[in-house]
């Protein structure tokens, strides 16, 4: 919506208020010309009806859909200037629809006579045009507006004064006064209007940053998954392709000299084809699964030992606390990948009888302690599968900015050591 259009519900507002306006100096007149004791349908001045004319004529025009859906503030502003000068030549057309005093009787000398019948009601329904124009106008027009009704309220009154000089000058004065407390009250109007508008508008900026930074963040997150899906498809389904092509060249170089040879070969390279399958398998349905989701990191790490111990047979040891459930998604989602590479390379190579893992919660600090007493390996000697899935681990927890370290030995069992921030960003 631009800053010229109108809402809805403050056009409703006003209509509200206009025929509010209306009922009580409708029935005013009512009251006047019918009720009292004289009135009758012949001694009724018909002039005093066309303010209601006026009034009723701004409530039909406030509630017709093309007025509330294309108003804008120039035509606001001419709605409540009409309003006004209504309202104000009311008390000059009709001086029984003001709440009359009668002077003389508190002020001994002073006249009792046309406009010096000073209106309360009207100063009550000069009020909310006056903070309508304060709350969606700029100053200097809120100040022009008060002075303009104050001007035009003195000059009917030099035109239609039938009383002594005192009364007049007490009119005035009266009449000034009251346009010093609109102007003081519309300035504190407009100050708050200014800075709702301010807040709005900041607001409206910082919803932007967010969106903008949802964006981003959705971008990152779905580079980062296909980069943790390129890993896990080259530490697998790439890696299990290139070996046997390999050995399928080979088999291609001894199928003539060495027929046996190319045998062996080709046997190595079932049996490769195999595991990669099996491998390529576990990690897609690693990929599709939702386990941490469905169970926390606690469970789906329990279940991780389990699944390894009826598999291999091992014993496991664990400190495991429940409140690493309540890590952050990307910290949990790397545990559980670390943990889960080591118990696989446990069960499919280390042939151990006893498993310990250690999961320690510091302030700022996570430390990861895995061993396992199997036969280890030399980094040197170890298959391209598993130089892969130990690669594939390290990137996974420095991707966080975390460290790791590997330790084995032929007969010396396997020991890994990872330490994750928390507050890493």
């Amino acid at each position: 919506m631009s800053q010229d259009e109108i809402e809805i519900r403050e056009i409703r507002l006003l209509k509200y208020y206009v025929l509010f306006q209306f009922s009580i100096y409708f029935l005013s007149l009512i009251i006047r010309d019918f009720i009292f004791p004289g009135g009758s349908l012949e001694t009724v001045n018909w002039l005093r009806f066309v303010p209601a004319a006026i009034f009723m004529g701004i409530f039909i025009l406030l509630g017709l859909e093309k007025v509330k859906k294309n108003l804008d503030k120039p035509q606001l502003l001419s709605i409540l200037v009409l309003l006004s000068v209504t309202t104000i030549l009311t008390r000059f057309i009709t001086p029984g629809y003001t709440i009359a005093v009668d002077h003389a009787r508190f002020f001994p000398g002073i006249s009792n006579v046309g406009v010096f019948n000073f209106g309360f009601d009207q100063i009550f329904f000069l009020i909310l045009p006056v903070l309508f124009v304060a709350w969606q106008f700029p100053q200097k027009t809120m100040f022009l507006f008060c002075g303009f009704i104050t001007w035009m309220e003195i000059s009917i009154s030099l035109l239609t004064t039938d009383t002594n000089t005192l009364n007049f000058l007490i009119l005035i004065v009266t009449i000034l006064f009251r346009g010093v407390i609109f102007v003081i009250m519309g300035f504190f109007i407009n100050g708050m209007s200014e800075v709702q508008r301010s807040q709005r508008i900041e607001l409206e900026k910082v919803n932007a940053r967010l969106r903008k930074s949802a964006i981003y963040t959705e971008q990152l997150a779905q580079s980062r998954e296909r980069n943790r899906l390129a890993r896990e498809l080259h530490d697998t389904l790439a890696h299990t392709l290139s070996s046997t092509a390999v050995q399928l060249e080979a088999v291609k170089v001894l199928y003539d000299t060495n027929p046996a040879q190319a045998k062996i070969v080709l046997e190595q390279s079932l049996e490769n084809t195999r595991n990669g399958l099996n491998e390529t398998r576990r990690a897609l349905k690693d990929l599709r699964t939702s386990e941490l989701e469905n169970y926390g990191l606690y469970q789906s790490i329990k279940n991780l030992l389990i699944s390894g111990a009826e598999r291999s047979g091992f014993i496991y040891y664990d400190n495991l606390d429940v409140k690493i459930n309540f890590l952050p998604d990307q910290i949990s989602h790397v545990i559980y990948r670390t943990i889960q590479e080591a118990i696989e390379n446990t069960v499919k190579h280390a042939k151990a009888n006893r498993v310990d893992l250690q999961i320690n919660l510091m302030e700022r600090l996570i430390h990861i302690h895995y061993t396992d007493d199997g036969q280890g390996f030399s980094f040197a000697d170890i298959g391209d599968a598993k130089h892969y899935g130990l690669r594939g681990m390290q990137e996974r927890v420095e991707l966080i900015g975390g460290k790791i370290k590997i330790k084995s030995e032929p007969e010396g069992g396997t020991n890994i050591e990872v330490d994750l921030e928390l507050q890493d960003d």
